[in-house]
């Protein structure tokens, strides 16, 4: 009997598991896929390189890099003690503006909490700084 062989990409910037098409690997068939192959069923050979996204970002980076359109974008704001130097993300531009647009100065961590709370929970939306004004101080983040 003749092994099925079986050819995904990965991603070495996101870590996604995608098809030659560019689909990304349901991570069901990928469970499926890794049980038969270690049974001796499927031969799965992993190409390593960019997914489509990341090839993208990539060349969006490198053009704006070239335009001086880049800005520092600092993950955790300056004003919640992100002031260092490993801090700091070269964003385009325009994408740093909408970030701040949404998300005014939240820390990655209030950003999940926010989503969880706000959108998911109660389906309505509320600018984050409306959010963090009228919830109870005695609730933490987490």
């Amino acid at each position: 009997m003749k092994k099925e062989e079986v050819q995904l990409h990965y991603c070495l910037s996101c870590g996604r598991m995608y098809y030659s098409d560019g689909e990304l690997v349901r991570s069901d068939i990928l469970c499926f896929l890794i049980y038969k192959s270690a049974h001796g069923d499927v031969k799965i050979t992993i190409v390593r390189g960019l997914c489509g996204i990341c090839q993208n970002w990539k060349e969006v980076i490198m053009k704006r890099r070239k335009q001086n359109q880049l800005q520092k974008h600092h993950i955790i704001p300056r004003s919640k003690n992100g002031g260092y130097e490993k801090n700091i993300l070269l964003i385009p531009e325009d994408y740093h503006t909408a970030y701040h647009k949404l998300f005014a100065n939240l820390t990655p961590e209030e950003i999940l909490f926010y989503l969880k709370e706000v959108l998911f929970t109660t389906g309505r939306f509320q600018t984050p700084l409306d959010w963090l004004n009228k919830r109870p101080q005695k609730w933490g983040l987490f």
